[in-house]
Parts: C-alpha cells; structure tokens; sequence
C-alpha cells in the first residue's frame, strides 16, 4: 500500500513519467458476487453475527469499486468472509453469470494492462511455482508476463520461497 500510495507518485513526479502502477491481491481478498447471491439459500441457517455481517457485505458489495476485502468498512469473522470470498475452486471463471461484473476479473485485467505490478512474496512464488509446474515461462500464469523484478522487504523472502518450494 505505501508502494502505490507514496513512493510511486513520488516516483512519477520525481522522473516526470506516466505509467500505471496496480497492487495485486490474491482471490481469496476479492468478494464473490455468486457465492454472495448463493448465500441467500443458507441465510437463516448463519449465526445471528454471520447474517449482520452477510447483510453489510451485501450492502457494500452494490458500493464498492473495488470489492477487495481491505475496502470492507467492517472486519468480518473467518466464516463469515469465507462464505463470500472468490476462490479458484469454485470459480467458473467466464462462464459464470457474474464474470462481467466480476471484481477478481476486474482487478487482473487492469494488471494486465499496468506497466507496474505490487505482489507480495507469496503470490510472486505462487506465479512462479505455477510457471514451473507447467514449463512456460512466457505465457501468464497468476500474473501477466514480466520482464524485471524489484524485491522490496525481502527479509522475508526465504519463508516464502520455502513454502513453495522445498519438499
């Protein structure tokens, strides 16, 4: 966040240059507008927290711009978010009646369009992993194609290195 907020603008008046800069976040920080319309079938079995909380998100979910749980002016409970987040597994991507609309698909084509990506460790080496796994360097994977790499807090690196790759 202070990337994006700070040193880029800094950075851009400093050097006088325009580009877009994008800060991406795994799907699990997305609201899944699906999952949220399904939600209503289950409504009344939720605890009397989860359904204030299901309703506020609702609510916010017709607001927001972004739909990224860091946007969210309340902090829900673990169950209650993840009874609404995006997740790859029960995702069905551009067949889904809200791919259009959809905050995820939203949030990675505007990556794919930005010159600057802001990644955090675990999503750079999920990207890596996922190329590995699949001995394509060149196509996108989690994220768009890339050239160069900036590490920034990188004392950190190697526990999330670690998990996605040792044994």
């Amino acid at each position: 966040e202070q990337l994006l907020q700070k040193d880029i603008p800094l950075i851009r008046k400093v050097l006088n240059v325009d580009f877009k800069a994008v800060l991406v976040k795994g799907m699990g920080n997305y609201v899944c507008l699906r999952k949220l319309q399904d939600i209503s079938e289950e409504f009344w079995f939720l605890s009397k927290e989860e359904q204030e909380q299901i309703q506020k998100i609702e609510a916010w979910s017709r607001k927001t711009k972004d739909g990224s749980k860091s946007s969210l002016p309340i902090v829900p409970s673990f169950n209650a978010w993840e009874k609404v987040q995006a997740e790859g597994d029960a995702c069905n991507g551009s067949k889904c009646s809200h791919y259009e609309e959809c905050f995820f698909f939203k949030a990675r084509k505007q990556a794919a369009n930005a010159q600057i990506l802001v990644v955090n460790h675990h999503l750079l080496f999920a990207d890596i992993a996922t190329r590995a796994e699949n001995n394509d360097y060149s196509k996108p994977a989690i994220l768009p194609p890339y050239n160069h790499l900036i590490l920034d807090e990188a004392h950190n690196i190697e526990d999330a290195a670690t998990e996605h790759f040792a044994f």
